[in-house]
């Protein structure tokens, strides 16, 4: 089951999650964070996280509160964030600074000045733990800030999904701002109805296969019940009687696997 992040956009009417990102925090979303942002909700995380998932018996009101743990960050401090981030990309990853560049100009015609980002991550502590997965966000900040590139988990071929995050669950907005997003997309659903149709073809030549296989058993059960018959008739009662059971078993599972 995969661990799951947030990017939400905040409002005073309502919550609204902009993008999904399944076992890892994308690259773009770390850009929108800095060392102040880190030090104020990277504790709280932890000590959520250690009360909480490490408790058996949460209650509703618990689970409430998990869903409101979240990094907060305004509008005009993540944007000033992503600015200094863009250096970054442009340097590290040159093929995605459009996508970057449609990224903060959709966060920015989304977001109104009273409007808060919240990142949802806490899930993504569940593999080598909460304070890890902090540690982790404090030193690719930092070498965001600074423009060394020893983030390992990103690299330039790495799927888009790993710098933006998806869309698709929510609104699908933000495929209307990038085309380079839009292209990615709609090639990851080709090939995915591509792969689809491969394995319903290959699943449907297995279930022929199968009902072949069944149909012969149906066949050889009656012709071995014939032949134990003729068996009996000769005067052969055992040898007869065990072509019968044999002939009978291969008819019974040939039959329900059939109607199966």
């Amino acid at each position: 089951m995969a661990n799951q992040a947030f990017l939400i956009k905040t409002s005073k009417e309502k919550s609204e999650e902009l993008f999904e990102a399944n076992n890892t925090i994308p690259l773009f979303w770390l850009t929108l964070l800095d060392a102040d942002i880190i030090k104020k909700f990277g504790q709280k995380i932890i000590d959520h996280y250690n009360n909480y998932y490490n408790n058996d018996n949460n209650s509703e009101d618990d689970e409430r509160e998990a869903e409101g743990v979240n990094i907060k960050i305004p509008k005009q401090t993540f944007l000033k964030n992503a600015n200094e981030g863009k250096r970054f990309i442009e340097e590290n990853y040159k093929d995605k600074i459009s996508l970057f560049n449609d990224f903060v100009k959709y966060l920015n015609d989304k977001f109104d000045e009273t409007d808060i980002l919240e990142l949802n991550i806490t899930e993504i502590g569940n593999f080598n733990g909460i304070e890890n997965l902090v540690n982790d966000i404090k030193n690719i900040t930092a070498n965001i800030k600074r423009n060394v590139n020893k983030i390992r988990p990103f690299e330039p071929d790495s799927t888009i999904f790993s710098f933006v995050g998806y869309d698709d669950f929510f609104a699908n907005d933000f495929r209307n701002y990038s085309k380079d997003y839009l292209e990615y997309c709609l090639n990851e659903e080709k090939e995915r109805e591509l792969r689809n149709k491969k394995l319903a073809k290959q699943q449907s030549k297995e279930k022929r296969k199968e009902k072949f296989k069944n149909i012969f058993m149906c066949v050889g059960g009656i012709a071995c019940i014939a032949i134990s018959i003729l068996t009996i008739i000769s005067g052969s009662y055992f040898l007869g009687i065990v072509v019968l059971l044999f002939g009978g078993i291969a008819l019974l599972f040939g039959v329900l696997n059939l109607k199966g």
